[in-house]
Formats: C-alpha cells, sequence, structure tokens
C-alpha cells in the first residue's frame, strides 16, 4: 500500500473537544481527535476527503460507535464521493471514488464561514442580512448548517434554526429549514444538481434519528421541495385580517405592560390546554429570545387578563395602520377570546388598526367562531419533514396551534 494514499480518521469519545485538532504526520497520516457527537460530521469527513486522492484509502475508527451513527454515516458518505469497502473491527473503511458527480465540490459547517455565507445571501436574494440577525438565527444549530464548496468558496448552503415542540404535551427537539441558496453559475439540474446534492445532505443528517423538521415554504418553493422529496404537506397557511371594530360585546380586558411572572401564567394555560394539540414551546426563556432581544425588529408585547384568565399578546407594526399579531399566548379553549383581546388593545392603543395573523386552512374556522374577519391565501403551506409519522389530525382538523411567530422570518 502507498502511504501517501492512506490516511486514518480517528473519532475519540475520550477527547471531548469541541473543535477539530488536526495533525498531519510525515506520511500524511490525517489524525482528528474529537468527540463523535460534539463536532460535525461533514467537517469530520471533509478535512479527510479533501486530501485523499484518487485511490485513496479512508479509515473512520470509532470503538463507540452506536448503530444509529453508523447508520447515519453509511447514508452520507456516498454522496460525498466515498464507497464503503469493509467493515470490521469497529472500523469503517472507505476508498474515494473518483466518478463522483460532484467531486469538485465538498461539504463542510458553516461554522467560521459567516462572512462568505452573508455574501452568498446577498449575491442569491439582491439584499443583505446583518451578521447579528445571522447569528441570531443559527447560533443553535449551526452544526446542522451546511455549506456546500468550491475551491474553499461558499457556492451553496443549507440553514436551519433550532426549536423545541410539544407533540401532543411531549417536548420534543425540532430544526426549521431557513436560508437555502446556491450560487447561480452551481445550481445544474433540479434533481442532479448541485441543489439536489445539498438538499439530500441537509436531510441525511435527520433522517435516521426522525427528527421533526418542519417549515412555511410559498408555492414555488413547496412546489421545487416536493419535487425533491424534501417536506410533506401538513395544511395551506391562511392569512387572516380582522378589521377594526366598535360597540362590539367584548369580555372585560385588562392591559398590562409585559412581565416574564405574567407570562408564565398565560404560557402554563397555553401548555396545558394544547396537550391534543402540537405548538412551538412559548415560556418566558422564548419570548425573551425571540422577541425581546431580537437584533431587528421591534415587537410590543403584552398581557392581559381575560374574564380572569392571563394571556400574552405579542405585536409587530407593518404599516401606520396594520400590526401583525405574532403570537397570542394562553388557554387555547379561549383563541377566540385573545383575538378579541388584541383588537381591542389596538383599537384602544392605535385606533383604526388592522389586525393579520396567520391560521391553519382546516382549523380557523373552530378557532375564532364567531368572530367577523376576511381570509386571503397565497400558496403558502405548513409542512414537515418527509419520514413524518405524526398524526397531525385528529378527524378533519389539523391539530398545529399556528402563529406567525413560529416563523424565523418575521
Amino acid at each position: 500500500m502507498n502511504d501517501k494514499n492512506y490516511y486514518e480518521l480517528i473519532t475519540d469519545p475520550s477527547c471531548l473537544l469541541p473543535s477539530l485538532v488536526t495533525t498531519e504526520i510525515d506520511y500524511q497520516e490525517i489524525t482528528i481527535d474529537c468527540d463523535f457527537n460534539e463536532v460535525n460530521f461533514f467537517d469530520l469527513i471533509g478535512t479527510a476527503f479533501s486530501k485523499v486522492v484518487g485511490g485513496g484509502l479512508l479509515i473512520l475508527k470509532n470503538i463507540n460507535i452506536t448503530s444509529t451513527e453508523k447508520s447515519y454515516i453509511l447514508d452520507v458518505v456516498p454522496q460525498l464521493g466515498l464507497q464503503l469497502i469493509n467493515a470490521a473491527d469497529y472500523s469503517l473503511y472507505f476508498k474515494k471514488n473518483i466518478d463522483a458527480k460532484h467531486l469538485d465540490c465538498r461539504v463542510s459547517s458553516s461554522i467560521n464561514r459567516t462572512g462568505q455565507c452573508l455574501a452568498l445571501f446577498r449575491d442569491v436574494f439582491g439584499h443583505d442580512m446583518s451578521r447579528d440577525f445571522w447569528n441570531w438565527k443559527y447560533s443553535k444549530s449551526n452544526n446542522y448548517c451546511i455549506a456546500l464548496l468550491n475551491k474553499n468558496t461558499v457556492k451553496g448552503y443549507y440553514g436551519c434554526s433550532a426549536r423545541t415542540l410539544l407533540v401532543y404535551g411531549s417536548e420534543v427537539e425540532a430544526f426549521q429549514p431557513c436560508d437555502v441558496m446556491i450560487k447561480k453559475d452551481s445550481r445544474g439540474g433540479i434533481t442532479n444538481g448541485a441543489f439536489s446534492f445539498l438538499v439530500s445532505l441537509y436531510l441525511a443528517q435527520f433522517r435516521k434519528q426522525k427528527t421533526y423538521l418542519f417549515g412555511f415554504p410559498h408555492k414555488r418553493q413547496f412546489i421545487l421541495a416536493k419535487r425533491l422529496g424534501s417536506y410533506s404537506e401538513v395544511d395551506e397557511i391562511i392569512n387572516v385580517i380582522v378589521r377594526p371594530f366598535k360597540n362590539l360585546d367584548l369580555p372585560i380586558i385588562e392591559f398590562y405592560e409585559y412581565s416574564s411572572e405574567f407570562h408564565d401564567d398565560s404560557w402554563g394555560s397555553m401548555k396545558f390546554s394544547t396537550k391534543e394539540f402540537i405548538t412551538l414551546k412559548k415560556d418566558a426563556a422564548y419570548i425573551s429570545e425571540r422577541y425581546l432581544n431580537h437584533p431587528c425588529h421591534e415587537y410590543i408585547c403584552v398581557c392581559a387578563l381575560i374574564e380572569g384568565k392571563n394571556v400574552t399578546l405579542i405585536f409587530n407594526r407593518v404599516a401606520e395602520d396594520a400590526f401583525h399579531l405574532m403570537d397570542c399566548i394562553g388557554d387555547i379553549s379561549n383563541y377566540h377570546l385573545m383575538i378579541l383581546a388584541a383588537v381591542s388593545y389596538l383599537e384602544n392603543t392605535f385606533p383604526g388598526s388592522t389586525l393579520l395573523f396567520w391560521m391553519l386552512q382546516t382549523n380557523y374556522r373552530s378557532l375564532l367562531k364567531d368572530i367577523v374577519f376576511e381570509i386571503k391565501t397565497d400558496g403558502a403551506r405548513l409542512v414537515s419533514s418527509p419520514w413524518e409519522t405524526t398524526d397531525y389530525y385528529r378527524g378533519d382538523n389539523c391539530r398545529w396551534i399556528l402563529s406567525m411567530g413560529d416563523s424565523e422570518f418575521l
């Protein structure tokens, strides 16, 4: 065996290093000491992949590797240009496939590549995103955000934000796909180009564990994603509009400045009342991160007392006389009362203002009850991961309690 074509990739759980430590020895053996669970797999393989010449051998060693980790590795490596040639003695032996479709590309986590990713965002979408906003979206999920590289230049990116869902009363970790972008001169075909390559690698991270993924693509994005098999449709998103009104028989409503203590009661009521529903976890820590400390938007957060029950309302002013209701948090059986409270607050504070918010096609009527409203649709969908097995429906109604604040872009 030619020593120059022999590479050893060692993952040692005892090292517990948060970042890769790479050492090249005289005969070019690569040793990477790290905790397998603490580093991005694409960085791990990508480091060696970029150095293995045609015909070279790559050995992945980890005496404590789990069956799930092994399945994940075997699912991903063919798309990275590696071919499994043997599996023995707690080791996996790979040969570099010089005929791989995307041999000129390699993948990496986006950690330490923010500048290039922001430049790509500007190139693809035609406007800038601030570094603070980028970090707000991706700081908790960097190990799952993928950069597609060509000669160490970022040509593509697939990002996601980490979220916590309550699914019929049980907390589960989830991810929301966010910015997906490929440089125009690198896209290729829909189903066999760099874009589909990037999407398949992103999904491979989550498929074996059947991780919850959810998002809110518009019609064009949804059609493309459906062709690539990256989404399953859950329900259509409805834009609900409530106009200013007066002299209605409103319940007695008292409004207060937002406080985490007041909100704890609001969230407690919502959590208890959504055991047969699906919603994001919206405790005081979530409100602080999502709204109070947002790097770009200034939201209006108020608390209210409706018929002796606490609720939290969050608004975003989008025009002189129009507000998005980002969230209403409280007992879900009083959803219609929370909407009335939101309209009442606007009428008292910003007279003549219109309220806009999201709901789902299959459940908006049952939740709004006798409120007078208008609806508009723009083709947006609530989607889940293609492997999702959760039953989102009870009868004909979707059980997801949707709000605009569930997105990361409003």
